[in-house]
């Protein structure tokens, strides 16, 4: 396929090899520097498990498919440090680089198919969308892995209509790359649900695309038909045992979960992240805003325009250039909709697999313009991806940015290093002792930890769940039972909390402690507080309550 025709065709396949290397070093910068967030330490605790609990317990209560947990399960045999457990994740986000790349060249004219799978594949490797998901330990990079073999596959079927239509079922006219086309779609497609309970959405946009395709091929919808239903059968076969899943956390999440819908602001922020291509890592978020849309708006019309263009030669070519776009916008418009009439789902890290296809949408620009300002065309792509590389460093240069968000094994040292290492640290909600916990064993702290009303999770009758997983109950008083339990004979506790408002509404627990300590410090960055209590029987005060 790859048939190199000079010494220019081999100049793009060394700068391609160069954005290999570029992909590999940005995701494993910083790679195990920062802290395990809240998600991440849930993979941990999932993936520790026995291999019955995670499959037959786990879906009960976590809102996410077990196959990546079972996956992770597995790669932790080499070690469960930050590093180590993000390192699956970085190289499946690599390897989708050239499944992004190849997705290019297929849907590409031949005197443009390797410059244009050369660009997406840069823009794909420097995106710091990409980037930021390829370095957590969460089922994300598969999905977008899911998204470009599904693509990949369905645009092979779509312009090559006469191999596409030889039976799959007829040994004679078996066409080893149609097979593999109609092979990777389905598995592609059980991906996508595999990784994520929205992955449906995904499959259903390309579905609906070769659907529409199919009917529009008079003469040739016979074999068509079986061939897709192959592929459709292989998918549904490989994804079949989650149906029950899947069905029970959808009622679950429907009946109770904690995402709202966005504001005008917050949707426009997220499409700027998908479609923008990268972040600036200074200014305010309006300045960042202008700048995207005085640079991304004129970049999107040519790739669009330019990508017209290269599908306009065929009717069947068309399709191409319907299935791109109905696959970077259809998700997204989708999940708008599902928001604002059924339950909010609108987030940006389920959202990320749209950067495939408007990747190529995007690398299609320079060709869009007459070769002499080409150039300009050509730099602007370069200048973006210098940008997204240099914010990634930016605004991970120090272990304070890096672990802003994301300060667990701040808290857990803070309390370990204090002049109370041994006090009794309450854990609120309960599922924040899987990120305490984890760091209390990685560091050899040996903290005396307490979630409440019990560790995770926290099953049965009466319980109320806030956040929609049913293993992270809200306060009632059977918290304070086993509250006072744990603070009977003790002069100081520790209160770690996210969220409180959200599980603890009236603050219970808080109160509690104060009706019962005289004293009481904390510090809390953001959604995350850190109290601790003291209790001065004999008069005296620390110098912190002073």
């Amino acid at each position: 396929m790859l048939a190199l025709r000079g010494a220019r065709d081999q100049r793009w396949l060394l700068i391609f090899a160069a954005i290999i290397i570029v992909g590999l070093g940005i995701r494993l910068m910083f790679l195990g520097d920062r802290a395990l967030w809240l998600d991440e330490a849930y993979s941990v605790w999932f993936s520790d498990r026995t291999w019955h609990y995670l499959w037959r317990e786990v879906p009960q209560f976590e809102t996410h498919p077990p196959l990546y947990y079972s996956l992770l399960k597995l790669w932790r045999s080499l070690g469960s440090d930050e590093f180590t457990l993000r390192l699956l994740s970085a190289l499946v986000s690599l390897a989708t680089v050239p499944m992004v790349a190849l997705a290019s060249y297929i849907a590409a004219p031949s005197r443009h198919k390797l410059p244009l799978a050369a660009t997406a594949g840069f823009l794909f490797a420097v995106s710091s969308v990409q980037q930021e998901y390829a370095q957590q330990a969460r089922p994300y990079a598969f999905l977008v892995f899911g998204m470009s073999l599904t693509l990949t596959s369905a645009l092979w079927i779509l312009v090559h209509p006469e191999r596409s239509r030889r039976s799959l079922f007829r040994l004679a006219d078996w066409d080893r790359t149609a097979v593999l086309a109609y092979a990777g779609l389905g598995t592609g497609m059980a991906m996508l649900m595999w990784m994520h309970n929205l992955g449906v959405v995904f499959t259903g946009v390309i579905g609906v695309v070769l659907i529409a395709w199919w009917i529009s091929q008079a003469g040739h919808r016979l074999p068509l038909f079986a061939n897709l239903s192959s592929a459709a059968i292989l998918a549904l076969a490989l994804y079949a045992v989650n149906i029950p899943t899947l069905l029970l956390q959808t009622q679950s999440v429907s009946e109770n979960f904690w995402l709202e819908a966005p504001s005008f602001t917050q949707t426009l922020q997220v499409a700027l992240q998908l479609y923008g291509q990268w972040q600036l890592a200074v200014g305010a978020h309006l300045v960042q805003y202008m700048i995207q849309l005085m640079i991304g708006i004129p970049l999107a019309v040519l790739g669009l325009a330019a990508t017209w263009r290269f599908c306009a030669q065929s009717r069947d070519l068309r399709w191409v250039f319907c299935l791109l776009l109905a696959t970077a916008v259809g998700p997204v418009l989708l999940m708008l909709a599902l928001t604002f009439t059924v339950q909010p789902v609108f987030m940006l890290r389920t959202l990320i697999p749209v950067q495939v296809p408007w990747m190529i949408i995007c690398a299609a620009a320079p060709f869009a313009v007459p070769p002499k300002r080409s150039p300009t065309v050509w730099r602007m792509l370069l200048a973006i991806g210098l940008i997204s590389i240099a914010s990634f460093s930016f605004q991970n240069a120090t272990q304070e940015r890096r672990d802003q968000q994301r300060p667990w094994r701040k808290v857990a040292e803070q309390i370990a290093n204090s002049s109370a290492p041994n006090a009794p640290v309450i854990i609120l909600p309960n599922s924040v002792g899987n990120a305490i916990e984890y760091y209390d064993i990685q560091l050899d702290l040996n903290l005396d930890t307490h979630a409440l009303p019990g560790r995770y999770p926290v099953r049965g009758p009466g319980y109320h769940y806030p956040a929609g997983g049913a293993g992270e109950p809200g306060m009632d008083d059977r918290a304070l039972a086993a509250l006072a339990e744990v603070t009977r004979n003790t002069d100081t506790v520790w209160l770690v909390t996210r969220f409180e408002r959200l599980f603890d509404p009236e603050q219970l627990v808080r109160r509690s402690l104060s009706r019962e300590f005289s004293c009481s410090t904390g510090s809390g960055p953001g959604f995350i507080t850190v109290t601790r209590f003291d209790r001065f029987t004999d008069g005296s005060r620390s110098e912190t309550c002073q």
